[in-house]
């Protein structure tokens, strides 16, 4: 992420996190200024301490740049965010029509990173330019590439497997368990045997991922959130992404829900921009556009609030356990 000296860090994300493993000490190791909100965490106050401090580099999740967006775009000229530069944004992947608003409208450049408190904590990253080979590239091209979670830091490896633990082609269009080793890769937990998150040395990390040739990882979902339908795999974090695309829809979270035929389903969960109301048939139209017919969601709920955990992630469990406490049924069961 091209962290130096000279930097001024806001680190959002907190201390508890996987984070407080790596930024903290990277940056008191180069002398670099940190701030911190505090218990203040809400896009006004974050956007005041980045103004204050001169803030040139800061840290969070999806969720976080999008609340940041949306309070620029209600108050455009409020904040002076001349100083900074770079955003990087892990925990689950970033839509990319959300990096492109960064870079169009503030010539911020959003970093997308992956890893673990198990990876200590970085075990990929992705800028818009990482390889001399990539020189010259186009502004799209730039794009495609932080589009994916990146490539591994040196010292590790990266692999993924089927289910029968054999290695998938690096050809980005094969899906298999995502596993990392190294020597800060952890290799067991203390006191707690856990032998189905280890394999022959490699970490089993819980995700789902393809590798291209350039060897980038990109991110397909937590294996939990995967939704199975039909015997195929749908990607909750592709459709997100893309219906967060259309700008009548500020957040969105999908989630399977069962199905007596089909095993599973995707429903969409949205909130709403400001002053928008929900146009389902918008939505769907919106997504058949990249999306074969199998993969749409079944039905688009408009919330006031989505749940979110202590990093400011989505808590995807919390949204099914909810709709089954509510006796959610799907359009077609009912």
């Amino acid at each position: 992420m091209g962290l130096t000296g000279t930097d001024t860090v806001c680190g959002i994300v907190p201390m508890f996190h996987a984070m407080g493993w790596g930024l903290p000490f990277a940056a008191s190791m180069l002398g670099t200024k940190q701030v911190y909100p505090h218990r203040f965490m809400t896009p006004d106050s974050f956007l005041s301490l980045m103004e204050q401090e001169e803030v040139t580099i800061s840290a969070g999740v999806p969720t976080i740049w999008q609340g940041v967006r949306a309070a620029l775009t209600a108050n455009p000229d409020k904040y002076d965010l001349s100083s900074l530069n770079r955003l990087t944004c892990g925990g689950s992947a970033p839509p990319v029509e959300m990096m492109r608003w960064y870079w169009n409208s503030f010539e911020i450049e959003m970093i997308q990173g992956w890893g673990m408190t198990e990876t200590n904590p970085l075990g990929t990253l992705s800028r818009k330019v990482s390889k001399r080979s990539q020189v010259g590239i186009s502004e799209d091209q730039q794009f495609e590439n932080i589009a994916k979670a990146g490539l591994a830091m040196p010292g590790l490896e990266i692999e993924i497997f089927d289910e029968e633990w054999k290695p998938l082609p690096h050809d980005g269009e094969a899906v298999g368990e995502l596993c990392i080793r190294g020597p800060w890769i952890a290799s067991e937990y203390f006191n707690d045997p856990q032998p189905e998150k280890f394999h022959d040395g490699w970490l089993v990390t819980g995700d789902v991922a393809k590798m291209d040739a350039d060897q980038y990882v990109i991110i397909c979902d937590r294996s939990k959130d995967m939704i199975k339908s039909g015997g195929e795999w749908i990607s909750s974090v592709d459709l997100e992404n893309h219906i967060v695309g259309m700008p009548e829809i500020a957040q969105a979270a999908v989630v399977a829900q069962p199905h007596p035929k089909w095993d599973e389903r995707p429903v969409a969960v949205v909130i709403m921009a400001e002053g928008q109301s929900l146009d389902q048939a918008a939505v769907i139209e919106h997504c058949s556009k990249v999306f074969a017919k199998w993969q749409l969601p079944d039905e688009v709920i408009a919330v006031e609030s989505l749940p979110l955990g202590p990093t400011g992630k989505i808590e995807k469990k919390t949204i099914r356990a909810n709709m089954e406490k509510e006796g959610y049924k799907l359009p077609d069961l009912r």
